[in-house]
C-alpha cells in the first residue's frame, strides 16, 4: 500500500465513510467498519503514479486559492493606502453622515409576499456574504404575485445592500446582470448620490473591519441582533474627492477581473481533480 493512494481513495469516496457514522447523539465510526472497506488495489507503482497525478492537480488548486487570497489582500491594502482607516481618518478627509450622501433608501418593512420556486429573486441577509451576493440560498417571488405587491423593495444595478439583521453589516452590490432583485425585511438597499459617493468605494469602506465593528456595537435585541435605520444613517463616512474614489473603483475593477480569471481556473482545476479521482479508482488512468 502507498498511503497517499489510500488518502485520495477516501477523499474521492467520502460517502463510504459517511455511511459508517452511527449514533443518535454524537455520531461515530467503528474501527471494524473502516477495516472492512474494500478498495481497488493496483500494483504499488501504479498507486504511486495515481497519487503523483492527483498531487500535481491538488498543488495547482492550492496555489490558485492562495492567489485569490492575495487579490483580496491587495484590495484591502489599496483602500488603506489611498484613504486610510475610515474610523480614525488619519488623512483628515471630510466626514459626513451616511444619510447626506444617499439619493434613495429601499427599506421594505411590509408583509413578506408569498414565495415561489421561480421568478424574481428575493434577497435576505443569508444572500449577502463577503461583499457579494450569494444565490445558493434560493428564494423567489412569482411575477404574478409581484405585480400585485408593493414595488418599494425592487433594487437597481449598483445599489448597495446592507444587512440589518443577523448577520449584520454584511454588504454587496446589486450586479448589472439583467435580472431584477427584490429585498426582504432583513436587508436595506442604499442608492448613493453619484457626485458624492462611488458605490464601489462605499462597498469597500463598509467592508473595513473597524467600520463594521463600530456598527455592530449598536445592535439591539438579545435573540435576533438587529440594526435600526436611524443608527445606520447617522454613521459618519469619510468622503474623499469623487475623482479619487473613481480612481479607486477603476483599480478595484481591474483587480476583480484578474481575480475572476483565477476563480475560473480554480473551478476548472476542481472539475479536473474530481474527474481524475473518479477515473483513478475505476482503473481508467493508464498504468
Amino acid at each position: 500500500l502507498f498511503l497517499k493512494y489510500i488518502y485520495y481513495f477516501l477523499r474521492g469516496n467520502i460517502h463510504i465513510l459517511e455511511k459508517g457514522f452511527k449514533g443518535a447523539g454524537l455520531k461515530h465510526i467503528s474501527k471494524g467498519y473502516i477495516s472492512d472497506i474494500k478498495i481497488p488495489l493496483p500494483p504499488l507503482d501504479h498507486q504511486k503514479k495515481i497519487a503523483a497525478i492527483l498531487d500535481a492537480v491538488d498543488a495547482y488548486k492550492q496555489k490558485t486559492k492562495v492567489l485569490i487570497e492575495k487579490y483580496d489582500e491587495l484590495t484591502q491594502s489599496l483602500f488603506l493606502d489611498m484613504f486610510g482607516d475610515p474610523v480614525t481618518n488619519p488623512k483628515r478627509w471630510k466626514e459626513l453622515p451616511l444619510s447626506t450622501s444617499i439619493d434613495l433608501i429601499i427599506d421594505y418593512r411590509g408583509k413578506t409576499p408569498p414565495k415561489s420556486k421561480s421568478g424574481i429573486p428575493l434577497l435576505s441577509s443569508a444572500n449577502v456574504q463577503d461583499g457579494k451576493i450569494d444565490l445558493s440560498y434560493e428564494q423567489y417571488i412569482s411575477v404574478e404575485n409581484y405585480k400585485n405587491w408593493i414595488v418599494r423593495g425592487l433594487t437597481k444595478p449598483g445599489d448597495l445592500l446592507f444587512t440589518t439583521e443577523a448577520p449584520v453589516t454584511e454588504v454587496a452590490l446589486i450586479p448589472n446582470d439583467g435580472n431584477k432583485y427584490q429585498i426582504s425585511r432583513r436587508v436595506m438597499a442604499l442608492r448613493f448620490m453619484k457626485n458624492k459617493i462611488n458605490n464601489f468605494y462605499a462597498l469597500h469602506l463598509m467592508m473595513q473591519k473597524n467600520w463594521s465593528e463600530r456598527l455592530k456595537k449598536l445592535t439591539r435585541g438579545s435573540t435576533v441582533p438587529r440594526l435600526l435605520k436611524p443608527d445606520i444613517l447617522k454613521q459618519l463616512l469619510i468622503v474623499p474627492p469623487i475623482e479619487l474614489q473613481n480612481q479607486f473603483a477603476k483599480r478595484i475593477k481591474a483587480i476583480e477581473a484578474q481575480k475572476a480569471q483565477a476563480q475560473a481556473s480554480l473551478a476548472q482545476a476542481d472539475d479536473l481533480f474530481n474527474s481524475l479521482l473518479q477515473r483513478a479508482f475505476k482503473g481508467e488512468l493508464a498504468a
